[in-house]
């Protein structure tokens, strides 16, 4: 069942455009066409019906007559996530690797990763670590300019495996060049120039940018050990050195700092990169509003949006020396979990991580499609050849459970 509670929300006008391409979202909300608008609850809108209410505070009428629908769904509203951004209010991003993390008013805790030092250059630096793409806030950039400074984010982590040595599994480093690999090829076939990475054409992107920034949070919890801070008068401590990898990449430096009693937060700098915590909102939202369209071209995408954003919410959970991400990574469980079991119906199931996935009807229902077809089948392939054979994979739980263990290889 989903978490999130029933609740009114008002229309937003930058849910819509007149552009129905992969660039933005459009829905048709004629009555004829029986398609939802843009205040439908889930279960109609994952029916394609029109949400109806003699009170709209109240059940839809086609909630109350359900005998059209077996789902165990109750009638609610709303975007996913709406609480991600409120969740990390302890949370302070600085930009280049600086953040602030308070637990309260005795433990607010200042942690700089650092991938730089004076043995190697910013050009030595920057071929050993995987980078983020600057963009600016204060200006627009070309097509040509993003398309540029996108593409060679992505083939960053085509060689994952080398950078992050170690951190994953392999069946989750080929995950992840996949989901690369769906993006550049996707890129190539489309005549569209996205502008940013907040659109739906770059979902992909954008979650591997939230796993990007995710992973340096992940590398102060790697590195905790023991209790840093256990003297009351200890107030800075280097948890490891800047080095190589054996296998290639580049370990950062992780410095903390224990700040004074009443420190107030400072704001992050609106010229820096987009937040971790907008950014995973959009995209959860962004990729609720996509199944909602019943295109199934669209589901190996949302798949590996799905998958990705399962790893943010690991590297965020292992923050156990901090109670600033608790509630954080709470919150993004339970709007993955939520985005799942949608993904479930809207899908019917239709979807890699079955034994019986049929992938010649799903090729049919794409009208073969190449690159949603390959993908698809690859990932079936994979599951076919990583799983049990004891896994149960008929309802949404079923769907939570395996895909959670398919993106931490541990199928």
């Amino acid at each position: 069942m989903p978490h999130s509670s029933p609740q009114k929300r008002e229309p937003d006008s930058d849910d819509r455009s007149a552009s129905g391409s992969y660039d933005e979202l459009e829905f048709d909300t004629d009555d004829d066409q029986g398609v939802p608008d843009d205040d439908a609850c889930w279960r109609c809108s994952i029916l394609g019906k029109r949400c109806v209410s003699d009170d709209y505070e109240n059940t839809c009428n086609a909630c109350l007559d359900d005998t059209d629908c077996q789902w165990d769904l109750s009638c609610m509203r709303g975007k996913l996530a709406e609480s991600i951004v409120d969740s990390f209010s302890g949370v302070v991003e600085l930009g280049n690797g600086w953040w602030i993390f308070e637990d309260g008013p005795d433990w607010t805790l200042k942690a700089c990763i650092d991938y730089q030092c004076q043995a190697l250059s910013l050009e030595e630096a920057a071929k050993l670590t995987i980078r983020d793409f600057w963009m600016p806030t204060s200006y627009p950039v070309s097509p040509i300019e993003f398309r540029h400074l996108l593409y060679h984010f992505l083939l960053q982590f085509i060689s994952v495996g080398w950078y992050w040595s170690g951190h994953y599994e392999k069946l989750t480093e080929d995950l992840i060049h996949s989901s690369v690999r769906f993006q550049l090829d996707w890129f190539q076939r489309s005549t569209l120039i996205p502008t940013n990475s907040r659109g739906e054409a770059t979902l992909i992107a954008a979650s591997l940018r939230c796993l990007l920034i995710s992973y340096e949070i992940e590398q102060i919890s790697i590195n905790w050990a023991g209790r840093p801070f256990e003297n009351q008068e200890d107030t800075y401590v280097r948890l490891t050195e800047l080095e190589t990898e054996p296998k290639g990449g580049l370990s950062p430096s992780v410095e903390l700092w224990k700040l004074a009693d009443g420190y107030v937060l400072p704001k992050p700098n609106p010229n820096s990169r987009e937040t971790l915590a907008s950014m995973l909102q959009k995209i959860i939202q962004t990729a609720q509003q996509l199944l909602y369209r019943h295109r199934p071209e669209d589901w190996p995408y949302l798949f590996y949006v799905l998958c990705i954003l399962l790893l943010v919410h690991s590297n965020l959970s292992d923050a156990r020396w901090t109670n600033a991400l608790e509630e954080t990574a709470a919150q993004l469980k339970e709007a993955l979990h939520d985005l799942c079991y949608i993904f479930h119906l809207c899908t019917e199931n239709v979807q890699p991580l079955r034994s019986d996935f049929d992938i010649e009807l799903y090729a049919l229902s794409v009208n073969e499609n190449e690159l949603a077809v390959e993908h698809y089948r690859r990932m079936n392939e994979v599951w076919m050849e990583n799983n049990s054979g004891d896994e149960s994979e008929e309802d949404a739980d079923d769907f939570w459970t395996n895909i959670n263990n398919f993106v931490h290889g541990m199928v």
